[in-house]
């Protein structure tokens, strides 16, 4: 999307959530998305639409259906 990964991220399937752990430990967010994949992700949920919240406070929110 050119972003520049310069803010914390999500993806979220459900109640559960994938991104940048908080570097600070402030915020109990999502599990770390360097240890997942969109396979193994489609494959555990079965879903085909996943949410990406971008610039978490300002909440770009998006869907993305695969």
């Amino acid at each position: 999307m050119g972003w520049t990964d310069t803010h914390l991220y999500e993806f979220r399937v459900g109640d559960a959530g994938w991104g940048e752990p908080d570097p600070d430990g402030f915020y109990d967010g999502p599990m770390d998305a360097k240890k997942m994949t969109l396979e193994k992700l489609i494959d555990q949920t079965g879903t085909r639409t996943v949410q990406y919240i971008y610039d978490v406070g300002d909440d770009w929110d998006h869907s993305i259906r695969i």
